[in-house]
């Protein structure tokens, strides 16, 4: 094994016994903080405190800084004395007390910047998720090959970068400024159209656990519009179905798979409800190429065999909204709180038809019936009621928009019997038995 020497100063310990109980059997020379130290000294595994190693009476933040000069020297200057391995990670708390100084952590941020010099010579790990792997690789070959050092010193640079970012915001509200907020961007994947799709650090989304199925296969943006919103779809209201192109909601049903067929651009089927190969041939059939959804796997090899697009869904249970969320426009970003929809006192046709109205930009309608609605999006409210006139809708059914019409309008609205009207609100609170509001 090449790994001859390993300093510890971690502030998160998570996985760290699996690791360096490997490194010790192994015969490595473990050096490590205080608090590192005391933590493997209890579980058993042989190490040596760096503070040992020098005679003067050092604080540990001014051992880890000393530790990082003689990393950032070759082995020819410090005679082989270094090390082949740090694993450390940097605190997420911040001390806000000005009158001590604020509170950065300097040794851990010299210690990697050092690693990351001399990534050749050091494998750096501050990912406990790593460690695993660092462990597999050394047992194959005894080390950690070049390429792999390199993407390990990349992710301790956005370590570093991701730690700034959050102290930056931290301690400005100790100066009173809050003119910059730092925001890390994570490269996600390329598109199909030379954008890029990036994820903003630190803020959970919709999309984390949805993955592309078929890698071999492109992606344009408005196939991560329409998952965006089949998910934001799923997330409120639990199972479903639905159409939609260009982000927008087309068709969407609570009962099981749509049996109608939608021909747009841009066009992608979702469903929760599982999609097995005679779905999925029957749409490709009829010019569907992207899918989003839960596939059996007769499914998945079909989409691999005709390069159709599909993206895995996860369980409910895990969704992660978030409580805040960011709109974009042109270079400009809006961060505002996500959303809460309260739907205890809707009944199932009421909660489908304002979920997708809201999902959508506006100007959007629905019309809602046993469980199953049909989406209309034109943008102008002058244009969305001869088109439901047109439709000649089901007395019985929901109506929900997720604009406030005019008075006038209203009153058109009523007069076609549906069962129950679905507004807004925002500029009259309505709560009798036909018409309601839905944000207030």
């Amino acid at each position: 094994m090449n790994i001859k020497r390993v300093l510890i100063a971690v502030n998160d310990s998570e996985n760290l016994l699996e690791l360096c109980s490997f490194l010790d059997a192994n015969g490595a020379e473990i050096v490590a903080d205080s608090i590192s130290y005391d933590y493997l000294i209890e579980s058993g595994i042989n190490a040596l405190k760096i503070k040992d190693l020098f005679e003067e009476i050092h604080s540990d933040d001014e051992l880890l800084c000393l530790m990082a000069l003689r990393l950032s020297q070759s082995k020819t200057e410090t005679q082989g004395q270094t090390f082949d391995m740090v694993v450390t990670n940097l605190s997420s708390r911040f001390d806000l007390e000005y009158e001590r100084g604020l509170s950065i952590d300097t040794g851990r941020l010299a210690l990697i910047s050092a690693s990351i010099k001399n990534y050749r010579d050091i494998v750096l790990l501050t990912d406990p998720q790593d460690y695993d792997d660092a462990i597999d690789n050394i047992t194959y070959c005894g080390d950690i090959l070049l390429q792999k050092r390199r993407r390990l010193a990349l992710k301790g640079l956005y370590s570093i970068s991701s730690y700034i970012s959050t102290a930056h915001k931290e301690f400005s509200q100790v100066f009173a400024s809050e003119k910059y907020e730092y925001l890390v961007l994570q490269y996600v994947i390329p598109l199909l159209s030379g954008s890029y799709l990036y994820k903003i650090e630190g803020y959970p989304g919709l999309l984390d656990e949805v993955h592309l199925a078929n890698p071999a296969v492109g992606i344009e943006p408005e196939d991560i519009y329409n998952a965006a919103a089949f998910m934001k779809l799923y997330d409120l209201i639990g199972d479903v179905a639905a159409f939609l192109s260009n982000g927008k909601i087309l068709h969407v049903s609570m009962n099981n798979h749509i049996d109608k067929h939608y021909n747009s651009q841009g066009l992608m089927y979702a469903s929760s409800f599982t999609i097995d190969y005679s779905i999925m041939r029957k749409l490709f059939a009829l010019g569907v190429n992207s899918f989003c959804g839960v596939f059996n796997g007769e499914a998945v090899r079909f989409a691999h065999e005709n390069d159709i697009k599909i993206f895995t869904i996860p369980d409910k249970s895990v969704l992660d909204t978030g409580k805040e969320q960011f709109h974009s426009s042109e270079n400009y970003l809006i961060k505002e709180p996500s959303k809460i929809l309260n739907f205890q006192s809707f009944s199932k046709d009421e909660k489908l038809a304002i979920a997708s109205v809201m999902i959508n930009p506006a100007v959007s309608a629905a019309l809602c019936n046993h469980g199953e609605a049909r989406v209309l999006n034109t943008g102008i409210v002058n244009e969305l009621f001869p088109i439901i006139e047109s439709l000649k809708p089901n007395p019985g059914s929901v109506f929900a928009v997720n604009v406030d019409p005019m008075e006038k309008e209203y009153s058109k609205l009523k007069s076609m019997g549906f069962r129950g009207i679905l507004v807004p609100g925002l500029k009259k609170n309505y709560n009798d038995i036909i018409l309601r509001s839905f944000l207030k």
